[in-house]
């Protein structure tokens, strides 16, 4: 089976038809050029169906590509969602030690900064206001 071009998607329409009765329209859309021309949706009718489909025949027909779990269609609480979920975990921790450090490092270096100055206004403050005056 070839498979479709790109841009290439089925349309799959759910129409509540006038004797109330729900039947299901199916689309195929093609195009080259998606950002200049969408085009139109050309109908396809499938076999022992009109255009409107009716929606029990529709589900009888694809019964077998229905899934029974969604779960494990979807891959809910397999290994690779709990995979998933411990690279987040280990991502959030990392991104949590990373910003901790980066505050302590922060702290550090305004406590340095800090006893620098001290340190320079004790000197400043041995040395005789004389000698101070004729530096200025």
């Amino acid at each position: 089976m070839p498979r479709p071009p790109y841009c290439a998607m089925l349309l799959f329409e759910l129409h509540e038809m006038a004797d109330a009765t729900v039947a299901v329209r199916l689309l195929y859309m093609n195009s080259t050029g998606p950002l200049t021309d969408m085009g139109e949706p050309h109908v396809l009718v499938l076999d022992d169906c009109s255009e409107f489909c009716p929606l029990e025949n529709f589900t009888k027909r694809f019964q077998h590509l229905i899934p029974d779990d969604w779960e494990q269609e979807c891959e809910m609480n397999t290994a690779a969602s709990v995979y998933n979920k411990s690279v987040e975990i280990l991502v959030l921790v990392f991104a949590i030690i990373v910003v901790i450090c980066f505050i302590l490092l922060f702290g550090i270096y305004c406590y340095s900064k800090r006893k620098i100055e001290e340190q320079e206004e004790k000197v400043l403050s041995r040395v005789p206001v004389s000698i101070v005056k004729n530096v200025t």
